[in-house]
């Protein structure tokens, strides 16, 4: 979707109406995995009497995590999304937006006759076990840990890279996705 405007003017597409048009590409995509023949008659979707197969293995189709820090992102996963992942996680004072966002995309969900409970979170962090709890208590369910790049505390220009020169194995950043709902 984006957030720069400069990317939407070099692709040539509208930068005022993409949550729109990505509102419509989720609900054309579950028809197309839900429907033998699928239609959809959106605004800025439309096909009829369309065949996408194979169809995925899980009857709900693929999850679909919405990402974003913003108040239209939350929404947009409570009202569309299986998952939420807000990118605040490792800031000062990430944790308490994090679950801000969280109640937001929970009220967007119930207000649209879904199960808030069934809202996955999903944050970015620096795998380290005391993280992971406070993670954990904060709702989050799985994290994507970075080694080598979230540990740095943000770059800013001029600051040595933080990965090292490119192709540097040592320095080449490592990522797991840690499920964290029991971090024992």
């Amino acid at each position: 979707m984006g957030w720069l405007r400069e990317e939407a003017e070099a692709l040539g597409t509208s930068f005022d109406d993409r949550g729109a048009r990505l509102d419509e590409w989720i609900l054309a995509m579950r028809a197309l995995w839900s429907q033998p023949v699928a239609s959809f008659p959106g605004e800025y979707v439309r096909f009829d009497g369309v065949k996408c197969e194979p169809h995925p293995a899980n009857p709900t189709g693929i999850p679909i995590l919405i990402g974003g820090h913003s108040l239209a992102a939350a929404r947009r996963a409570g009202r569309l999304g299986d998952g939420f992942l807000p990118q605040h996680g490792g800031r000062p004072g990430g944790l308490e937006e994090i679950a801000r966002l969280q109640r937001i995309a929970e009220e967007s969900a119930r207000a649209a006759g879904r199960d808030a409970s069934a809202l996955e979170l999903t944050s970015i962090g620096a795998p380290e076990p005391e993280t992971a709890k406070a993670f954990a208590n904060t709702g989050i369910s799985r994290m994507i840990g970075v080694a080598n790049w979230l540990d740095t505390g943000g770059r800013r220009e001029g600051d040595a890279d933080p990965l090292g020169a490119p192709g540097d194995a040592a320095a080449e950043p490592h990522v797991r996705v840690i499920d964290i709902r029991d971090p024992g």
